[in-house]
C-alpha cells in the first residue's frame, strides 16, 4: 500500500494527454505520484531521442521500432532503449523488469520497477501500427 509519505517522495508534472487540461481553478492540471511515473513513461515512450530540445536524449521513440522486422534484435533494441530511458528517471530506484509482446497489430510493452521510497510499480503500455 502506497501511503501519502511515499506519493510526496515522486516528484509532479503537468498533465497532458491530447492537449493540457484546465482544472476549476483555471490552473493547469499536475499529476503526481505513482500515477505522474506511469504518465511520463508512457510519454518517455512515445517521444522520439531529440524530439525535445533541451532533452536531447531523452525518449525511446517506440514508433521508430512498430515497422521494423519482428525478430530478436529488433526487440532487444527496443527493450534496451527502454530500460536505459526508464533508469535514468530520478523517481526510479531500478528497473526490475521490461516485456515486449507484439502482436498483429501492434506491441504491448510491460514494465516493473522500484520506484524512489522502495514502491513497486508494474504498468503495461499497448501501441498499435497504423
Amino acid at each position: 500500500m502506497v501511503t501519502r509519505y511515499q506519493q510526496a517522495q515522486l516528484g509532479t508534472d503537468i498533465y497532458q494527454e491530447s492537449d493540457f487540461r484546465v482544472g476549476s481553478n483555471g490552473d493547469l492540471c499536475t499529476t503526481s505520484g505513482i500515477d505522474g511515473l506511469k504518465y511520463r513513461i508512457d510519454r518517455m515512450l512515445l517521444t522520439s531521442p531529440g524530439e525535445i530540445f533541451h532533452r536531447p536524449d531523452w525518449g525511446v521513440g517506440i514508433i521508430r521500432f512498430l515497422n521494423r522486422p519482428n525478430n530478436a534484435n529488433t526487440i532487444a533494441q527496443l527493450r534496451n532503449a527502454i530500460i536505459r530511458n526508464v533508469s535514468k528517471d530520478p523517481d526510479v530506484e531500478r528497473v526490475v523488469r521490461v516485456g515486449i509482446k507484439r502482436e498483429e497489430h501492434g506491441v504491448i510493452v510491460s514494465v516493473e520497477l522500484i520506484a524512489k521510497g522502495g514502491i513497486p510499480v508494474s504498468q503495461a503500455y499497448g501501441f498499435e501500427i497504423n
